[in-house]
Protein backbone atom coordinates (compact mmCIF):
# COMPACT_ATOMS: atom_id res chain seq x y z
CA UNK A 1 0.00 0.00 0.00
CA UNK A 2 1.68 3.37 -0.72
CA UNK A 3 0.16 6.71 -0.45
CA UNK A 4 1.41 10.48 -1.59
CA UNK A 5 -0.12 13.38 -0.30
CA UNK A 6 0.58 17.35 -1.38
CA UNK A 7 0.57 19.14 1.79
CA UNK A 8 1.16 22.39 0.31
CA UNK A 9 2.08 23.44 -2.96
CA UNK A 10 5.55 23.33 -2.08
CA UNK A 11 5.89 20.33 0.50
CA UNK A 12 4.72 16.58 -0.09
CA UNK A 13 4.88 13.24 1.76
CA UNK A 14 4.95 9.80 1.03
CA UNK A 15 4.31 6.16 2.56
CA UNK A 16 4.34 2.70 2.14
CA UNK A 17 3.70 -0.60 3.72
CA UNK A 18 4.05 -4.12 2.56
CA UNK A 19 2.91 -7.30 4.14
CA UNK A 20 4.57 -10.93 3.22
CA UNK A 21 4.54 -14.41 4.77
CA UNK A 22 6.96 -16.58 4.29
CA UNK A 23 6.65 -20.06 4.62
CA UNK A 24 9.77 -22.30 5.43
CA UNK A 25 10.43 -25.40 7.47
CA UNK A 26 11.49 -22.92 10.27
CA UNK A 27 15.41 -23.27 10.61
CA UNK A 28 15.60 -20.21 8.77
CA UNK A 29 13.17 -18.02 10.16
CA UNK A 30 11.39 -17.40 6.82
CA UNK A 31 7.96 -18.53 8.12
CA UNK A 32 7.33 -15.30 9.69
CA UNK A 33 5.31 -12.57 8.85
CA UNK A 34 7.28 -9.26 7.87
CA UNK A 35 5.92 -5.76 7.36
CA UNK A 36 8.24 -3.33 6.08
CA UNK A 37 7.83 0.58 4.90
CA UNK A 38 8.99 3.56 4.06
CA UNK A 39 8.61 6.91 4.49
CA UNK A 40 9.08 10.11 2.38
CA UNK A 41 9.11 13.96 2.11
CA UNK A 42 10.17 16.84 0.08
CA UNK A 43 9.68 20.74 0.42
CA UNK A 44 10.79 23.18 -2.39
CA UNK A 45 11.74 26.64 -1.50
CA UNK A 46 10.11 28.51 -5.09
CA UNK A 47 12.38 31.84 -4.37
CA UNK A 48 15.38 30.29 -4.05
CA UNK A 49 15.29 27.10 -5.93
CA UNK A 50 16.13 24.46 -3.51
CA UNK A 51 14.62 21.52 -2.95
CA UNK A 52 15.29 18.99 0.30
CA UNK A 53 14.20 15.80 0.20
CA UNK A 54 14.57 13.04 2.58
CA UNK A 55 13.44 9.11 3.27
CA UNK A 56 13.65 6.17 5.42
CA UNK A 57 12.64 2.65 5.25
CA UNK A 58 12.94 -0.47 6.89
CA UNK A 59 13.77 -3.83 4.55
CA UNK A 60 14.22 -7.56 5.04
CA UNK A 61 15.59 -10.42 2.99
CA UNK A 62 15.68 -13.70 2.61
CA UNK A 63 19.61 -15.37 1.36
CA UNK A 64 19.42 -16.00 -2.24
CA UNK A 65 20.34 -19.51 -4.05
CA UNK A 66 23.82 -18.81 -4.36
CA UNK A 67 24.15 -17.65 -1.13
CA UNK A 68 22.45 -20.58 0.65
CA UNK A 69 23.89 -22.99 -1.41
CA UNK A 70 27.19 -21.87 -3.01
CA UNK A 71 29.51 -23.08 -6.22
CA UNK A 72 31.83 -25.81 -4.94
CA UNK A 73 33.52 -24.99 -8.40
CA UNK A 74 34.80 -21.96 -6.81
CA UNK A 75 35.17 -23.12 -3.46
CA UNK A 76 32.14 -21.42 -2.07
CA UNK A 77 30.13 -23.86 0.66
CA UNK A 78 26.70 -24.12 0.47
CA UNK A 79 25.17 -22.68 3.95
CA UNK A 80 21.58 -23.55 4.26
CA UNK A 81 21.49 -22.45 7.86
CA UNK A 82 21.71 -18.71 6.75
CA UNK A 83 19.35 -16.52 8.29
CA UNK A 84 17.40 -13.34 6.73
CA UNK A 85 18.90 -9.78 6.81
CA UNK A 86 16.78 -6.81 7.94
CA UNK A 87 17.87 -3.24 7.43
CA UNK A 88 17.04 1.01 8.06
CA UNK A 89 18.09 2.71 5.70
CA UNK A 90 17.88 6.39 5.21
CA UNK A 91 18.62 9.73 3.09
CA UNK A 92 18.88 13.20 3.21
CA UNK A 93 19.93 15.16 0.03
CA UNK A 94 19.64 18.93 -0.85
CA UNK A 95 18.84 20.10 -5.00
CA UNK A 96 19.59 23.52 -6.13
CA UNK A 97 18.58 25.31 -9.51
CA UNK A 98 19.63 27.87 -11.37
CA UNK A 99 18.62 30.12 -14.00
CA UNK A 100 15.26 28.86 -13.60
CA UNK A 101 16.48 25.13 -14.07
CA UNK A 102 18.45 25.71 -16.90
CA UNK A 103 21.64 24.40 -14.06
CA UNK A 104 20.62 21.68 -11.40
CA UNK A 105 23.25 20.36 -8.51
CA UNK A 106 22.46 17.59 -5.83
CA UNK A 107 23.99 16.32 -2.79
CA UNK A 108 22.66 13.10 -1.11
CA UNK A 109 23.99 11.57 2.01
CA UNK A 110 23.11 8.05 2.64
CA UNK A 111 23.18 5.34 5.10
CA UNK A 112 22.15 1.53 5.84
CA UNK A 113 22.22 -0.37 9.58
CA UNK A 114 21.72 -3.84 8.72
CA UNK A 115 21.06 -7.06 11.30
CA UNK A 116 23.25 -10.51 10.55
CA UNK A 117 24.08 -9.25 7.21
CA UNK A 118 25.34 -12.13 4.85
CA UNK A 119 28.66 -11.58 3.56
CA UNK A 120 31.05 -14.01 2.09
CA UNK A 121 34.42 -12.36 3.77
CA UNK A 122 36.70 -15.58 3.64
CA UNK A 123 35.70 -15.97 0.40
CA UNK A 124 34.75 -19.76 1.00
CA UNK A 125 30.65 -19.05 1.90
CA UNK A 126 28.30 -16.82 2.58
CA UNK A 127 27.85 -15.84 6.66
CA UNK A 128 25.88 -13.68 8.84
CA UNK A 129 27.72 -11.32 10.30
CA UNK A 130 26.27 -11.40 14.01
CA UNK A 131 25.32 -7.81 15.21
CA UNK A 132 24.70 -4.75 13.22
CA UNK A 133 26.71 -3.29 9.73
CA UNK A 134 26.78 -0.32 8.57
CA UNK A 135 26.74 1.40 4.90
CA UNK A 136 27.36 4.92 4.06
CA UNK A 137 28.41 7.12 1.42
CA UNK A 138 27.76 10.61 -0.67
CA UNK A 139 26.20 10.68 -4.00
CA UNK A 140 26.41 14.35 -5.92
CA UNK A 141 24.75 14.63 -9.46
CA UNK A 142 24.74 17.78 -11.40
CA UNK A 143 23.12 18.85 -15.17
CA UNK A 144 22.81 21.57 -17.62
CA UNK A 145 21.30 22.57 -20.57
CA UNK A 146 21.93 24.62 -23.39
CA UNK A 147 20.21 25.89 -26.30
CA UNK A 148 16.79 25.54 -25.77
CA UNK A 149 17.13 22.37 -23.99
CA UNK A 150 18.51 20.79 -27.14
CA UNK A 151 21.99 19.93 -25.89
CA UNK A 152 21.96 18.61 -22.10
CA UNK A 153 25.02 17.51 -20.06
CA UNK A 154 24.67 15.32 -16.95
CA UNK A 155 27.71 14.35 -14.28
CA UNK A 156 26.83 11.73 -11.48
CA UNK A 157 29.60 10.93 -8.66
CA UNK A 158 29.79 8.38 -6.01
CA UNK A 159 32.26 8.22 -3.12
CA UNK A 160 31.52 4.76 -0.47
CA UNK A 161 32.84 5.78 3.20
CA UNK A 162 31.43 2.09 4.44
CA UNK A 163 30.51 -1.31 2.12
CA UNK A 164 30.05 -4.42 3.54
CA UNK A 165 32.50 -5.89 0.60
CA UNK A 166 35.15 -4.18 -1.39
CA UNK A 167 33.66 -2.59 -4.35
CA UNK A 168 34.66 0.71 -5.64
CA UNK A 169 34.75 3.71 -3.27
CA UNK A 170 34.47 6.51 -6.10
CA UNK A 171 32.32 5.93 -9.27
CA UNK A 172 31.28 9.07 -11.73
CA UNK A 173 29.62 8.99 -15.14
CA UNK A 174 28.85 11.48 -17.35
CA UNK A 175 26.14 11.69 -19.78
CA UNK A 176 26.20 14.53 -23.14
CA UNK A 177 22.80 14.29 -25.13
CA UNK A 178 22.39 16.31 -28.43
CA UNK A 179 18.84 16.76 -30.41
CA UNK A 180 20.74 17.74 -33.89
CA UNK A 181 17.64 18.00 -35.16
CA UNK A 182 13.81 17.52 -35.24
CA UNK A 183 15.09 13.49 -36.57
CA UNK A 184 18.08 12.84 -34.87
CA UNK A 185 19.52 12.38 -31.55
CA UNK A 186 23.12 11.56 -30.32
CA UNK A 187 25.27 11.74 -27.36
CA UNK A 188 28.15 10.35 -25.71
CA UNK A 189 28.43 9.06 -22.17
CA UNK A 190 31.80 7.50 -19.86
CA UNK A 191 31.72 5.77 -16.42
CA UNK A 192 34.58 5.28 -13.99
CA UNK A 193 35.23 2.56 -11.96
CA UNK A 194 37.70 2.28 -8.63
CA UNK A 195 39.62 -0.72 -7.87
CA UNK A 196 37.91 -2.95 -6.01
CA UNK A 197 37.86 -6.92 -5.54
CA UNK A 198 34.11 -7.99 -4.66
CA UNK A 199 35.57 -10.41 -1.98
CA UNK A 200 38.48 -11.88 -5.04
CA UNK A 201 41.60 -10.54 -6.50
CA UNK A 202 41.78 -6.26 -6.19
CA UNK A 203 41.05 -5.41 -9.78
CA UNK A 204 42.23 -2.34 -11.49
CA UNK A 205 40.28 1.01 -12.00
CA UNK A 206 38.86 1.79 -15.90
CA UNK A 207 37.15 3.61 -17.45
CA UNK A 208 34.48 3.11 -20.04
CA UNK A 209 33.20 5.15 -23.20
CA UNK A 210 29.73 4.55 -25.06
CA UNK A 211 28.24 6.38 -27.99
CA UNK A 212 24.77 6.39 -29.27
CA UNK A 213 22.35 7.63 -31.68
CA UNK A 214 18.62 7.62 -32.86
CA UNK A 215 16.81 8.59 -36.03
CA UNK A 216 13.07 9.06 -36.29
CA UNK A 217 12.71 7.86 -39.94
CA UNK A 218 8.82 8.49 -39.29
CA UNK A 219 6.55 8.88 -36.99
CA UNK A 220 6.40 5.21 -36.02
CA UNK A 221 10.09 4.10 -37.02
CA UNK A 222 13.03 4.44 -35.51
CA UNK A 223 16.42 3.11 -35.87
CA UNK A 224 19.03 3.53 -33.31
CA UNK A 225 22.90 2.26 -32.37
CA UNK A 226 24.70 2.14 -29.87
CA UNK A 227 28.65 1.52 -29.57
CA UNK A 228 30.05 0.14 -26.33
CA UNK A 229 33.90 0.23 -24.61
CA UNK A 230 34.33 2.76 -27.69
CA UNK A 231 38.08 2.54 -27.11
CA UNK A 232 38.33 -0.87 -26.26
CA UNK A 233 39.36 -0.92 -23.00
CA UNK A 234 40.07 -4.05 -21.09
CA UNK A 235 39.16 -4.52 -18.09
CA UNK A 236 37.66 -7.10 -15.19
CA UNK A 237 34.25 -8.07 -14.03
CA UNK A 238 35.58 -10.58 -11.64
CA UNK A 239 39.02 -11.75 -10.65
CA UNK A 240 39.15 -15.16 -8.24
CA UNK A 241 39.39 -18.68 -7.03
CA UNK A 242 41.82 -19.25 -10.17
CA UNK A 243 39.60 -17.83 -12.80
CA UNK A 244 38.72 -14.44 -13.96
CA UNK A 245 35.68 -13.48 -15.81
CA UNK A 246 36.87 -10.47 -18.56
CA UNK A 247 34.63 -7.70 -19.30
CA UNK A 248 33.32 -7.08 -23.46
CA UNK A 249 35.33 -5.57 -25.94
CA UNK A 250 34.20 -2.99 -28.60
CA UNK A 251 30.52 -3.85 -29.43
CA UNK A 252 28.33 -2.62 -32.16
CA UNK A 253 24.91 -2.77 -31.86
CA UNK A 254 22.13 -1.49 -34.24
CA UNK A 255 17.80 -2.08 -34.08
CA UNK A 256 14.61 -0.81 -35.51
CA UNK A 257 11.83 0.75 -33.79
CA UNK A 258 8.31 0.30 -34.83
CA UNK A 259 5.19 1.73 -33.02
CA UNK A 260 1.90 2.19 -33.87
Amino acid sequence: MNHTRDVTKQWNVSGGIRWEDYSDDGANGFNDDVVTWRAATAYTFENSGTTLRSSIGHGFRIPNYNELNGNPGFGIAANPGLDPVESLGWDISIEQAFCDGQYKLGVTYFGNRLEDAIANPSGKGYENLRGTSETSGIEASAEAHFLDDRLSVALSYTWLDRALVDIPDNTAGIRIQAQVNDKLQTGISATYLDSRSYGGDTLSSYYLANLFGNYQVSENVAINARVENLFDESYEYYSGFGSTFPGRGRGIFGGVTISW
